[in-house]
């Protein structure tokens, strides 16, 4: 489903480059083609609003007349600036008047003095995707256009990253099990400022967009330089595209490898992997790798959160005589000529029940827990106390320390395979 929505939404942008379309019959046309693939009728979409955010979302009003779809706008108050109360309600009162449902979300924070737009970004993603989750909404619209598509490109460019990073921003993604759409990356962004002239729509303008503090900022200060140069922000998104088919063509093979190579046990949690994937080229190697402890945790785990061990993976999966080692928060050793990932049982959490059910470590769904007593994992602590239940397997004792178990009084009264008494 994914891949066939990434190829509708990158396919059928590309008519969005000539800058004399319609932007009310081109959004039409690529939403009429998107309907088959969303499988519900409520939609949201982020509005800052900037000129891009609110033609976005009076294009979106537009399409849903006369079609079964509702839609709400979502501003996020980042509380950053004096205005941003007054800036929020503005929005409010202009999409109002068009009958469209508006809400404002809070960030409420401490003083922030460093990093401030990754802060927001992130902050912004994560009150956006709790909305939908919390109001079972799976598709979120973003007005990101062509100009933040350069933005991106050029930043991670200069921060090294690699083929996944430097297809910079996709017109579809999904952000825990919710659908994100950017229909504007081919799209400049003076056509969304010439479509809000034509409906006689104000939009606000972030002063920040000024300040040369911040990185993307800088770039967009040499937009005109660049151009002449011939990095155009076109040039630059016919890459991304190519970049994009590239990073798919990637990602096809380790699924391919991942299949044909590991056995994932779903009630230990654990990753049984072929000893072949040290021949596996270093590129491949280390995405299978963040592929297979993925799925060990239960949540996805980047480049991103493993950087800095990314090389020394290589390293460790090279030496010889082996030796275990932990990465991506697993353990990998060797047994029987296979590599066995599982849970570093060091990071596991310890919690205090506080209801009857509980996801613990992301990995175990829980239920008939005592309230007010320890949740944790065996570790190697509390080995002693459980190892007997685990001896009929044929397996590393390790694989068990990971699992969760009830303390009282510090002494272990429940473990998984047990009913709680």
């Amino acid at each position: 489903m994914q891949k066939k929505l990434l190829e509708l939404a990158t396919h059928d942008t590309k008519y969005m480059y000539n800058p004399h379309n319609d932007m009310r019959n081109l959004l039409i046309q690529y939403l009429d083609k998107l309907i088959p693939y969303l499988n519900q009728s409520h939609l949201v979409v982020a509005v800052s609003g900037g000129a891009d955010s609110m033609a976005l979302c009076l294009l979106l009003n537009d399409w849903i007349k006369n079609k079964h779809f509702k839609l709400t706008a979502i501003t996020v108050d980042h509380q950053l600036r004096p205005d941003s109360s007054k800036e929020a309600n503005q929005v409010h009162q202009w999409l109002s008047n068009y009958g469209i449902h508006h809400e404002t979300l809070v960030w409420s924070h401490a003083p922030i003095s460093t990093n401030i737009q990754e802060h927001a970004r992130e902050a912004r993603y994560k009150l956006l995707i709790d909305y939908c989750k919390t109001h079972h909404i799976q598709t979120l619209f973003l007005a990101h256009h062509l100009h933040d598509q350069w933005e991106t490109f050029l930043m991670r460019l200069t921060h090294g990253s690699g083929l996944k990073g430097l297809g910079a921003m996709l017109p579809m993604v999904t952000r825990q099990e919710i659908n994100v759409f950017r229909p504007f990356l081919t799209v400049h962004p003076q056509q969304l400022k010439d479509y809000l002239l034509e409906k006689n729509q104000g939009w606000i303008e972030d002063p920040s967009n000024t300040l040369e503090t911040y990185e993307r900022i800088r770039w967009r200060k040499q937009l005109t330089e660049l151009s002449k140069a011939g990095l155009t922000p076109q040039i630059i998104s016919k890459g991304c595209e190519k970049l994009h088919a590239e990073n798919e063509a990637l990602d096809w093979c380790v699924t391919n490898w991942v299949q044909d190579n590991t056995v994932f046990n779903p009630q230990l949690k654990f990753i049984i992997s072929s000893i072949k994937l040290i021949h596996v080229p270093t590129a491949l190697m280390k995405r299978i790798a963040l592929r297979i402890v993925s799925k060990v945790r239960g949540i996805n785990i980047t480049s991103q959160d493993v950087r800095h061990n990314m090389d020394a993976l290589y390293q460790k999966l090279l030496a010889s005589p082996f030796k275990a080692f932990t990465f991506g928060g697993c353990y990998w050793m060797k047994y029987q000529e296979n590599l066995y990932v599982m849970r570093e049982w060091d990071k596991c959490p310890t919690d205090v029940i506080s209801s009857a059910s509980h996801i613990y470590d992301h990995r175990f769904s829980l239920t008939n827990l005592p309230c007010g007593e320890t949740l944790t994992s065996i570790g190697k602590k509390h080995w002693p106390q459980v190892k007997s239940s685990f001896q009929s397997f044929c397996l590393p004792y390790q694989i068990f320390l990971s699992l969760p178990i009830i303390l009282k009084n510090k002494k272990v009264i429940w473990w998984l395979g047990k009913e709680p008494e």
